[in-house]
């Protein structure tokens, strides 16, 4: 079990989950899966109001995912309180498709969405080193 799964299990969004070949760990930062079809909508309703978590507007960068996509983002330290990392969420609303993964920044103002992008999604090369380092 993964880190995200072991944040998705505390969170109770585990149960959500379908548990079959296409169940995909990726290291221990992400999880490919897909959501049990009867309960897609309940999952979704979940996240919107779970205070831990915010709708993101970043959905469109996961386009892999699906085409009818809905992102959150849970606040820093609000799944574990000794973990300064967030969690996001992307799930295709049509397909169950669901994605998630752990980012050391999140994307609630301008500083953590430029340190985002330029240190997670589009890594400068002096990062390429510890980013491997840190996959192995």
């Amino acid at each position: 079990m993964n880190a995200v799964e072991r944040m998705l299990q505390q969170a109770i969004y585990d149960t959500f989950l379908e548990r079959n070949e296409k169940y995909l760990p990726v290291g221990d930062k992400a999880l490919n899966c897909y959501v049990r079809r009867e309960c897609l909508q309940d999952l979704i309703y979940a996240l919107q109001h779970d205070p831990r978590f915010y709708q993101d507007p970043w959905w469109r960068l996961h386009s892999n995912i699906g085409t009818h996509l809905i992102s959150f983002r849970s606040y820093k330290k609000a799944l574990d309180a000794s973990d300064k990392r967030c969690m996001q969420i992307v799930v295709d609303q049509l397909t169950g498709k669901f994605y998630a993964d752990w980012d050391l920044y999140n994307t609630q103002d301008l500083a953590n969405i430029v340190a985002h992008l330029f240190v997670e999604v589009l890594p400068i090369p002096w990062t390429w080193k510890a980013k491997m380092r840190s996959n192995v």
